[in-house]
C-alpha cells in the first residue's frame, strides 16, 4: 500500500517538472550590425564620430560612430542595407570660413538573424 502511495505521488511530481522543465528557447532573430569607420589612406587610423547614414527601401537610420570610430544598431529582422560613412577633415584655417575635404565610404551589408555582423567602412 505504501508503494502505491509513493507511485501516486511521483506521478503528479513528475507531470509538474516536466511540465516546467519543457520551455521552448525563443529562437533569437534580432540582428546586430557593428560598423567600424577607419581612413583610407591609413588603415591603422580610426575616424572618430563619423556620421553615419544607414538605407534601403523605407529603411533610413542616421547616428555617429563613437569615440573609437564603431557605431552599433539592432534590427528586428534580417535585411540587406547600404551604409555610407562620412567624415570632414579641416584643410585650411586661414581662410574664412575654413576649407573641409569630405570623406566618404560606403558598403552593403547583409545582416543575419541571432549574429552581430561586423563590416569595417573605409573613408577616402
Amino acid at each position: 500500500m505504501k508503494k502505491k502511495l509513493n507511485y501516486l505521488l511521483f506521478i503528479p511530481i513528475f507531470s509538474i517538472v516536466l511540465i516546467f522543465g519543457n520551455t521552448s528557447c525563443k529562437d533569437e532573430t534580432d540582428c546586430k550590425m557593428e560598423i567600424l569607420v577607419k581612413n583610407f589612406s591609413d588603415t591603422t587610423v580610426v575616424v572618430p564620430y563619423a556620421k553615419i547614414h544607414i538605407h534601403q527601401n523605407d529603411i533610413d537610420i542616421r547616428g555617429n560612430a563613437n569615440a573609437s570610430g564603431i557605431y552599433e544598431h539592432t534590427f528586428a529582422l534580417e535585411a540587406i542595407v547600404n551604409v555610407e560613412a562620412k567624415d570632414s577633415i579641416i584643410t585650411d584655417t586661414t581662410v574664412t570660413p575654413p576649407a573641409y575635404i569630405l570623406l566618404i565610404g560606403e558598403a552593403s551589408i547583409r545582416l543575419k538573424p541571432g549574429e552581430t555582423v561586423k563590416k569595417t567602412i573605409f573613408v577616402k
